[in-house]
Protein backbone atom coordinates (compact mmCIF):
# COMPACT_ATOMS: atom_id res chain seq x y z
CA UNK A 1 0.00 0.00 0.00
CA UNK A 2 2.83 2.13 0.71
CA UNK A 3 4.19 1.63 -2.73
CA UNK A 4 0.94 2.64 -4.61
CA UNK A 5 0.40 5.99 -2.76
CA UNK A 6 4.04 7.06 -3.32
CA UNK A 7 3.25 6.05 -6.82
CA UNK A 8 -0.05 8.30 -6.64
CA UNK A 9 1.94 11.27 -4.66
CA UNK A 10 4.39 11.37 -7.37
CA UNK A 11 2.13 11.76 -10.21
CA UNK A 12 -0.17 14.35 -8.26
CA UNK A 13 3.11 16.20 -7.65
CA UNK A 14 4.14 16.04 -11.13
CA UNK A 15 0.88 17.58 -12.11
CA UNK A 16 0.73 20.07 -9.58
CA UNK A 17 4.17 20.81 -11.55
CA UNK A 18 2.30 21.28 -14.84
CA UNK A 19 3.91 18.55 -16.00
CA UNK A 20 2.41 16.40 -19.09
CA UNK A 21 1.99 12.60 -17.24
CA UNK A 22 4.23 11.83 -20.60
CA UNK A 23 7.21 13.36 -18.78
CA UNK A 24 6.56 11.69 -14.87
CA UNK A 25 9.96 9.50 -15.04
CA UNK A 26 8.46 5.33 -14.56
CA UNK A 27 9.34 3.50 -11.44
CA UNK A 28 10.13 -0.04 -12.19
CA UNK A 29 8.92 -2.39 -9.13
CA UNK A 30 10.51 -5.69 -9.18
CA UNK A 31 9.36 -8.47 -6.84
CA UNK A 32 10.41 -11.67 -6.62
CA UNK A 33 7.91 -14.61 -5.53
CA UNK A 34 5.70 -12.52 -4.38
CA UNK A 35 3.62 -15.37 -3.47
CA UNK A 36 5.32 -15.65 -0.23
CA UNK A 37 3.42 -12.96 0.67
CA UNK A 38 -0.26 -13.24 0.15
CA UNK A 39 -1.30 -10.65 1.70
CA UNK A 40 0.56 -8.18 -1.11
CA UNK A 41 -0.90 -10.24 -3.90
CA UNK A 42 -4.21 -9.44 -2.58
CA UNK A 43 -3.63 -5.52 -2.36
CA UNK A 44 -1.38 -5.48 -5.51
CA UNK A 45 -4.53 -7.15 -7.18
CA UNK A 46 -6.67 -4.47 -6.25
CA UNK A 47 -4.85 -1.59 -8.04
CA UNK A 48 -2.54 -3.38 -10.91
CA UNK A 49 -4.50 -2.21 -13.76
CA UNK A 50 -4.17 1.50 -12.50
CA UNK A 51 -0.30 1.31 -11.43
CA UNK A 52 0.67 2.68 -15.19
CA UNK A 53 -1.11 6.15 -15.59
CA UNK A 54 0.99 6.71 -12.01
CA UNK A 55 4.57 6.48 -13.52
CA UNK A 56 4.42 2.92 -12.13
CA UNK A 57 5.78 -0.71 -13.41
CA UNK A 58 5.64 -3.75 -11.91
CA UNK A 59 8.30 -6.49 -12.61
CA UNK A 60 7.49 -9.79 -11.27
CA UNK A 61 9.29 -12.87 -11.18
CA UNK A 62 8.23 -16.71 -10.61
CA UNK A 63 8.94 -20.13 -11.37
CA UNK A 64 5.95 -20.93 -11.76
CA UNK A 65 2.59 -18.81 -14.04
CA UNK A 66 0.39 -20.63 -11.35
CA UNK A 67 2.14 -19.16 -8.21
CA UNK A 68 0.56 -15.59 -9.05
CA UNK A 69 -2.95 -16.80 -8.05
CA UNK A 70 -5.88 -14.69 -7.93
CA UNK A 71 -3.51 -11.82 -8.88
CA UNK A 72 -2.54 -13.64 -11.99
CA UNK A 73 -5.90 -12.37 -14.19
CA UNK A 74 -4.94 -8.92 -12.63
CA UNK A 75 -1.20 -8.64 -14.28
CA UNK A 76 -2.35 -10.08 -17.44
CA UNK A 77 -5.37 -7.71 -17.75
CA UNK A 78 -2.64 -4.53 -17.75
CA UNK A 79 -1.29 -5.63 -21.31
CA UNK A 80 1.67 -6.98 -19.52
CA UNK A 81 5.07 -8.47 -21.27
CA UNK A 82 6.76 -11.52 -20.64
CA UNK A 83 9.94 -13.12 -21.12
CA UNK A 84 10.14 -17.01 -21.58
CA UNK A 85 13.37 -18.84 -20.98
CA UNK A 86 13.54 -21.80 -22.77
CA UNK A 87 13.29 -24.65 -20.74
CA UNK A 88 9.93 -23.22 -19.39
CA UNK A 89 7.71 -25.87 -18.43
CA UNK A 90 5.83 -26.96 -21.42
CA UNK A 91 2.21 -26.42 -20.22
CA UNK A 92 2.99 -22.80 -19.36
CA UNK A 93 4.51 -22.08 -22.88
CA UNK A 94 1.08 -24.07 -24.29
CA UNK A 95 -1.02 -21.65 -22.11
CA UNK A 96 1.06 -18.51 -23.15
CA UNK A 97 1.30 -19.79 -26.96
CA UNK A 98 -1.83 -16.85 -27.79
CA UNK A 99 0.65 -14.56 -26.86
CA UNK A 100 3.24 -15.78 -29.31
CA UNK A 101 0.94 -16.36 -32.24
CA UNK A 102 1.63 -15.56 -34.62
CA UNK A 103 5.42 -15.10 -34.54
CA UNK A 104 6.29 -18.51 -32.67
CA UNK A 105 4.35 -21.69 -31.77
CA UNK A 106 5.02 -23.18 -28.54
CA UNK A 107 7.47 -26.03 -30.27
CA UNK A 108 9.82 -22.97 -31.41
CA UNK A 109 10.95 -22.46 -27.75
CA UNK A 110 12.85 -26.30 -28.08
CA UNK A 111 14.92 -24.84 -31.16
CA UNK A 112 15.92 -21.70 -30.34
CA UNK A 113 20.01 -21.31 -28.62
CA UNK A 114 20.66 -22.07 -25.27
CA UNK A 115 20.31 -19.31 -22.99
CA UNK A 116 18.25 -17.43 -25.15
CA UNK A 117 14.16 -15.95 -24.49
CA UNK A 118 10.87 -15.38 -26.78
CA UNK A 119 10.35 -11.56 -25.28
CA UNK A 120 6.65 -10.79 -25.88
CA UNK A 121 7.00 -6.93 -25.29
CA UNK A 122 4.27 -4.14 -25.76
CA UNK A 123 5.67 -0.24 -26.71
CA UNK A 124 2.94 2.20 -27.18
CA UNK A 125 0.07 -0.13 -27.63
CA UNK A 126 2.33 -1.90 -30.09
CA UNK A 127 3.65 -5.94 -29.40
CA UNK A 128 6.80 -6.84 -30.15
CA UNK A 129 8.05 -10.46 -30.29
CA UNK A 130 11.47 -11.61 -31.15
CA UNK A 131 13.81 -13.64 -29.42
CA UNK A 132 17.06 -12.62 -27.35
CA UNK A 133 20.28 -14.37 -25.91
CA UNK A 134 20.27 -14.01 -22.25
CA UNK A 135 24.02 -12.98 -20.77
CA UNK A 136 26.61 -14.97 -19.81
CA UNK A 137 26.75 -16.75 -16.68
CA UNK A 138 28.86 -14.16 -14.08
CA UNK A 139 32.21 -16.16 -12.89
CA UNK A 140 32.49 -15.90 -9.65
Amino acid sequence: AKIWCAQKTRSYLNDLAGRDRKELRISHIFIDEIHQIPSAMRTISDFIVEVRKYGGNYIFTAQDIDQFGALRRSIAATGCNYIIIKGTDEDIVKELSKELKPDFVPDDLNNIAPYSSINVIRINNERHVFVTKLPPILKS
